[in-house]
């Protein structure tokens, strides 16, 4: 199920320079923020249209552009040759330890295997997007790696979560603070210690897939329609189900288009009971949101509960959303193509989105309840899929700390 590899790694001393947050969740602009001045930032591997000029860069967004990816595999080989990233000489584990104030978890670092992903005991909840697969897939084969932690979770038996705290109760082989957040980082070389860790992942009943599915279907993609046959796994930071969090997914509206406000309240006003609350506070009602029209946060909680999907499991608060207010008012049938919905993660606060209001940025902005881990394991248990932009994991893990060199 979760098996060592021969990892690529950054020496301690680089790991700082090296590690950096997903390709998915930055921008051109910010990735080029980021890596200014750091020539072995691991963006300039991930995202390396940060190289070329903004024009550039924007229409290498729009494509596949080889060029883009040429770029990422010279970067590659680049910290490789000076000795930046280092491949270990047999099969191994890696710990990985988040702390943000006083959560943490500690998860164990190895390859999933794409066979179980095929047949499902691999499990995702989220739909791809076949454009952002293609393009992924087009960078592990020019790039001859996996160079992105896929991040999930599972039920770790006692021995294993014995192990991984035994471990992390040792120095770390690296750390580094990013965002608020300590990562802390161990190699598990030892073999017999990683013949006991393959032993009980071999035991896990399934893993669920937090944040990754795309580079997780690009693996699969590479592996199966690539004139050569990769080893048969991509990169998992894996995680105690018990230890992962969830934030809010937020929507914001740039424009209410042909409808104004009172329209906006009347439609949440048929479904949910309104009240005033003096900003989101991390209660917000599981099928409900909190909301930001220009002048006060308010609740809507629902009147009934929500209705069951097609497989079983009460609709999620942003479906509710759409098909309730979004869709009569604003005529939104799908968020991800409408250009007037914007996805915020949780780690953005209230009053930064209120702020945003207040220059005119946008026209109206929902908080919705994080969605709880239980909810999307059993949408995953019953093969179903969750909304779009419905689930935000924090903390989130770092790219270029693991590698899968194929």
């Amino acid at each position: 199920m979760l098996t060592p590899f021969r990892m690529l790694y950054p020496s301690a001393a680089l790991a700082a320079d090296v590690a950096a947050p997903p390709f998915d969740v930055v921008t051109v602009a910010e990735a080029r923020r980021i890596a200014e001045g750091n020539p072995y930032c691991f963006l300039r591997v991930s995202r390396a249209e940060l190289e070329l000029t903004d024009a550039a860069a924007a229409e290498s967004a729009a494509s596949i552009d080889p060029a883009v990816y040429r770029r990422g595999a010279d970067n590659l080989q680049r910290m490789i040759g000076d000795g930046v990233l280092r491949q270990a000489k047999r099969p191994q584990y890696g710990v990985y330890r988040l702390s943000a104030g006083d959560h943490r978890q500690t998860g164990l670092v190895g390859l999933a295997s794409l066979p179980d992903y095929r047949d499902g005991s691999v499990l995702t909840h989220e739909r791809t997007v076949p454009e952002r697969v293609a393009d992924r897939a087009a960078l592990i084969a020019a790039h001859r790696s996996h160079s992105g932690l896929v991040l999930a979770f599972a039920d770790f038996p006692t021995d294993l979560l014995a192990l991984t705290d035994t471990l992390a109760a040792a120095p770390p082989f690296a750390a580094l603070e990013a965002d608020d957040v300590l990562h802390e980082v161990w190699l598990v070389e030892d073999e017999d210690t990683v013949a006991r860790m393959a032993a009980a992942c071999d035991a896990l009943p399934a893993i669920y897939i937090a944040d990754g599915h795309h580079r997780s279907a690009a693996a699969m993609s590479a592996w199966a329609e690539r004139d050569y046959q990769p080893p048969d796994g991509f990169p998992v930071a894996l995680f105690p189900s018990d230890q992962v969090t969830t934030l809010s997914y937020n929507r914001v509206l740039t424009s209410l288009g042909a409808g104004d406000v009172e329209q906006l309240l009347q439609a949440i006003a048929e479904h949910y009971s309104i009240g005033h609350c003096p900003q989101p506070a991390g209660k917000t009602p599981q099928y409900g949101f909190d909301f930001y029209t220009g002048t006060r946060w308010q609740r809507a909680t629902p009147i009934s509960a929500p209705p069951l999907d097609d497989d079983g499991v009460p609709m999620h608060a942003v479906s509710l959303l759409r098909e309730r207010v979004l869709g009569p008012v604003l005529g939104v049938d799908d968020e991800r193509s409408d250009p007037r919905v914007e996805f915020v993660g949780g780690d953005v606060s209230p009053s930064a989105l209120a702020a945003r209001f207040a220059v005119g940025d946008i026209a109206a902005a929902f908080w919705m309840a994080p969605t709880p881990v239980p909810y999307l394991r059993q949408v995953a248990d019953r093969r179903g899929v969750m909304p779009a932009k419905s689930t935000w994991f924090s903390p989130k893990v770092r790219d270029g700390l693991f590698v899968h060199s194929l």
